[in-house]
């Protein structure tokens, strides 16, 4: 009977042949071994697809699902959620890299916690050549001291913790398959549901002090990458976080702290949109800013 391997590694590629062998490089060659790898090729145009069989002939852990039509990195990540068997799941974007150890060293922090749903660890974002601080993925001003916690200890500043980045976060896949999450089918900002909803359904959560995490932010033609075209896909996901907490016996404890944190999000989306974008955007705050009084 083949082993279950200890974390499986997701990527979704669409045309990033320019940065992909630097992603690949440093997923198979990390120093927990006992991994695999799921590309989901997103019906790339260039040479991804090429590349990624070019390094599955050198190593059978890497598995490629192939689409022949784009539907999105959220629906990448589903398929890739499907067929993974690892014990934990870890979503990495074809244009970023990580650290060598990183899945060495969450696997360690597992080990002495094997009852956190998911832990996250820190970041930094390289542009033009240089690595800058990646202060927009973890607020560490809201991180609870105690390591791991108790999500529900601290109801009223959760959704500030880390915004949505699923690439800094590695999920336990029991976790993911009982709560059934997945990503949200959007052409941007799939993420914001699934990590969201992830820090309302946990019952402990963990952290690792360390940057072990890549994020490109100059990558030519990535979607994610792109701003002033998302405030749409803003909105629907919070009105998906809206309808799926309020199925939740928890959604009393955590319904202010999760129109708050609504707020930055419009603000910043409404310095990249359109001029309607910002219409929809001002409506959008102006219909939720009553949260205090007005939900239940």
């Amino acid at each position: 009977m083949k082993k279950q391997p200890k974390i499986s590694i997701i990527i979704p590629v669409y045309n990033t042949e320019k940065y992909l062998r630097q992603c690949l490089t440093s997923v198979v060659n990390q120093t927990l071994k006992d991994i695999e790898i799921i590309c989901v090729n997103d019906g790339s145009t260039d040479n991804s697809l090429s590349i990624l069989k070019e390094y599955a002939k050198k190593d059978n852990r890497i598995k490629i699902i192939e689409k022949t039509v784009s539907s999105g990195a959220g629906d990448s990540r589903n398929q890739g959620i499907k067929v993974a068997q690892g014990e934990y799941l870890w979503f990495v974007d074809s244009d970023d890299w990580a650290e060598l150890s990183t899945c060495e060293e969450v696997y360690k922090y597992i080990l002495k916690n094997k009852d956190i749903d998911f832990l996250i660890f820190d970041a930094d974002t390289y542009c033009n050549n240089a690595f800058h601080c990646n202060d927009g993925n973890l607020n560490k001003s809201f991180l609870p001291q105690e390591n791991p916690f108790y999500p529900e200890d601290y109801a009223e500043t959760l959704f500030y913790i880390s915004n949505p980045p699923a690439w800094n976060k590695i999920y336990s896949s029991a976790f993911i398959n009982k709560n059934k999450l997945e990503f949200q089918n959007l052409s941007s900002c799939n993420d914001i549901a699934f990590t969201r909803l992830s820090f309302a359904m946990a019952e402990k959560i963990g952290y690792i002090n360390s940057v072990f995490y890549h994020y490109r932010t100059d990558a030519e033609g990535a979607i994610s990458r792109k701003r002033g075209k998302n405030c749409l896909n803003v909105i629907r996901a919070f009105r998906y976080i809206k309808n799926k907490l309020r199925g939740l016996d928890k959604y009393r404890m955590y319904k202010n702290c999760f129109y708050k944190s609504i707020i930055p999000n419009i603000l910043y989306e409404k310095k990249y949109a359109s001029f309607w974008g910002r219409i929809i955007l001002k409506l959008y705050y102006l219909s939720i800013n009553n949260f205090k009084t007005n939900y239940k």
